[in-house]
C-alpha cells in the first residue's frame, strides 16, 4: 500500500495582495489616463524637456499643430521656427536654461501647414530636493490675434498723432503718391504741393 502525504499552504493572503496589487496599478492607469486626456486636450501647447532643454514630450495639441512627431521634436524644434525668430529664440532660451529660472519669450512657430503664428512660450524648472533642475516644464500660447491689435493700435496711434500733432505728416503708398496729410499741412495750404 501507498502512502500519500499531503500539506495545504494558506495562499488566502497572497492572493488578497495579488488582487490589491492589481486594483492599484488599475487605479494609477486610470489616473494616468486621466491626465493624459487633460495634456491632450487642453487648448495650448504642453511640453517638457529634460534637464538640459532637450524636448522630451510634446503633448497632441502640440503635436497635431507642429506636424512633428516626438522623435522629430526632440532634434528638430527649432527648425519649427520662423527662420527670422529662430536665432533669437535658441538665445533667449539658452539664457533661460542657463539661469536656470522660470521665463518667457515670443517667437512664430510653424504650423502643420506651413503657417506661422506667434506664440508666447513660457518654461519653469522642476527641481529635485538637492536643488538641481531635473525637468522644465512649459506651454506655448498661440498670441497672433493679440499681436495683430497690437499692431493695429499701433497704427492708429500714429494715425491719431499725426491728426494731432503740430509736426508735418504725410503718408504715402507704394507709388509714393500721398494717402494722408496730416492737419497743419492741410491747415497751411501746401495741399497741392504733394499731390
Amino acid at each position: 500500500m501507498t502512502e500519500l502525504v499531503g500539506t495545504h499552504i494558506d495562499v488566502t493572503e497572497q492572493h488578497l495582495a495579488r488582487e490589491a496589487l492589481q486594483k492599484a496599478f488599475d487605479e494609477i492607469k486610470q489616473s494616468e489616463d486621466r491626465l493624459r486626456l487633460v495634456i491632450d486636450t487642453i487648448p495650448t501647447l504642453v511640453w517638457r524637456a529634460g534637464p538640459d532643454g532637450v524636448p522630451d514630450f510634446l503633448n497632441q495639441t502640440a503635436l497635431d499643430y507642429t506636424g512633428l512627431s516626438l522623435d522629430q521634436a526632440e532634434t528638430g524644434w527649432p527648425r519649427a521656427f520662423h527662420p527670422d525668430d529662430e536665432k533669437g529664440m535658441l538665445v533667449k532660451w539658452a539664457a533661460i536654461w542657463e539661469s536656470g529660472m522660470p521665463g518667457g519669450l515670443e517667437a512664430r512657430l510653424r504650423r502643420f501647414d506651413g503657417e506661422y503664428r506667434w506664440f508666447l512660450f513660457q518654461a519653469v524648472p522642476l527641481r529635485d530636493e538637492s536643488g538641481n533642475i531635473v525637468k522644465w516644464y512649459g506651454s506655448s500660447t498661440d498670441i497672433e490675434d493679440r499681436r495683430r491689435a497690437e499692431e493695429a493700435l499701433g497704427e492708429q496711434r500714429l494715425r491719431d498723432y499725426a491728426e494731432t500733432a503740430s509736426d508735418w505728416y504725410w503718408e504715402t503708398g507704394p507709388d509714393h503718391r500721398v494717402t494722408r496729410i496730416s492737419s497743419p499741412v492741410r491747415d497751411h495750404g501746401a495741399v497741392e504741393e504733394f499731390r
